[in-house]
């Protein structure tokens, strides 16, 4: 990846996206260290008046085994003798899932002497890996993570290239062709005044706009819009700490280094958003699918490790409903009928890794497993019923009817793990 670490107080969404000269596991040990963070325990404000039986389940995670490559990466690689046991579940999984993963996942893959870093995209269902590439064969160019566009035609990704010592975004469709630059250029400067990082925060709904941050500081991230018709980039004037595009319109929900509000705004009116401000430091968020409401997160400090508490933001009153208390609060996502919440709460020093479906109007407690103890950074719903989210190099999909049916996507002979040494699962 390009450029260097950024301190562990950063919230972990932007340090997925961070483009950093380091090893493939870097990001997710820094990740881990910054879950491991201690904190006091939370306070549990929250009960609901009548709480159903929670069905759990438990399931444990193997790291993605050690592969060799014998020459370039393609389905031929060959497959080394391996101890790295089977993916398991403490209730065997259906031979054929009843709810399979057939979204094409876009990822960060290396392999080779030396290490070598590549975007590609992988079709699970045909089961077929394709590589995107820059034509120029320049030693240390490297790319940062993927990010599908709202329709997934395209992804954007940034590149670093070391002997113009600068980097930038490009586009480019499924199959690794119309790959081109967007944007400008940022030269790599370690100090104040300058561009230290580059890091995407998605884009909009209509893919007129993609959102990204420059930063200069570990306190000072900037935040840009990039129109993607002219390829102006716009300066918000806004010192960011997350943002996150609506699902259904041009707007961007963002909170500032301050972390005593939430933020929206569309490009047009950038410089007159509408201010959400909260008695508690404002961590994360995840928009309604259809209405104007929006899931935020809560606690005592901004680190990902203090949220503990869930609300639901009504946009146009200005209202603020509780939802629940859910110590080490890391992501939710609302189902795509709106009914249902999903919560994940995970702390690697307190070995807490759980996964939480939540009824959005009662706040009951549905269904949860127990998730491996590892570091899980992408959350989503396949269906009305069906929850994934994923690890570095695995993807847990979670029936919320059928707990016992929980899996993982790909086992140790998957061919995933054919093309690259190790991969790092980015968008999907």
């Amino acid at each position: 990846m390009m450029y260097r670490s950024f301190p562990l107080q950063l919230v972990f969404a932007a340090l997925v996206f961070l483009l950093s000269a380091c090893s493939p596991s870097a990001t997710i040990d820094s990740n881990e260290a910054l879950l491991q963070t201690t904190v006091p325990e939370p306070v549990v404000s929250f009960t609901p008046t009548t709480l159903p039986p929670t069905r759990k389940v438990t399931v444990t995670h193997t790291p993605q085994p050690m592969l060799t490559a014998t020459a370039s990466p393609s389905p031929e690689m060959a497959l080394l003798p391996t101890t790295t046991p089977v993916l398991t579940l403490t209730e065997e999984a259906p031979t054929v899932p009843s709810h399979p993963f057939t979204t094409s996942i876009a990822l960060q893959g290396w392999f080779g002497a030396p290490e070598r870093l590549e975007i590609a995209v992988y079709d699970p269902l045909n089961k077929r890996m394709t590589t995107i590439m820059l034509p120029e064969t320049i030693d240390g160019l490297s790319y940062g993570p993927p990010q599908w566009s709202s329709d997934k035609t395209k992804l954007m990704f940034a590149v670093f290239n070391p002997v113009e010592n600068a980097g930038g975004f490009w586009v480019s469709d499924p199959t690794g062709t119309n790959l081109h630059q967007v944007g400008p250029k940022y030269p790599r400067e370690i100090n104040h005044d300058q561009v230290s990082g580059i890091a995407g925060f998605g884009w909009s709904f209509t893919n007129d706009w993609f959102a990204y941050a420059n930063f200069y500081s570990p306190i000072d991230w900037r935040l840009f819009l990039l129109d993607m018709s002219s390829g102006n980039s716009i300066q918000t004037g806004v010192n960011m700490y997350w943002a996150v595009w609506s699902p259904y319109d041009n707007r961007l929900a963002y909170i500032t280094i301050d972390n005593d509000a939430l933020y929206i705004a569309a490009p047009e009116s950038f410089d007159q958003p509408q201010r959400y401000g909260h008695e508690e430091y404002v961590g994360t968020m995840a928009w309604h699918p259809t209405e104007n409401k929006i899931l935020v997160g809560t606690g005592d400090n901004f680190v990902i490790s203090s949220l503990n508490k869930l609300w639901s933001l009504d946009l146009d009153t200005g209202q603020w409903q509780l939802i629940g208390s859910f110590p080490y609060l890391s992501r939710m996502a609302y189902s795509p009928d709106g009914t249902l919440i999903a919560v994940d709460s995970q702390h690697a020093a307190r070995k807490l890794s759980t996964l939480t479906i939540v009824d959005a109007d009662s706040g009951e407690n549905i269904a949860q497993i127990e998730k491996a103890n590892t570091f899980f950074h992408r959350l989503d719903w396949l269906d009305v019923q069906t929850v994934a989210i994923s690890t570095r190099d695995n993807i847990l999909v979670f029936p919320v009817q059928q707990p016992e049916s929980t899996y993982w996507v790909f086992d140790e002979n998957s061919p995933i793990y054919a093309y690259y040494e190790h991969i790092q699962i980015a968008d999907w």
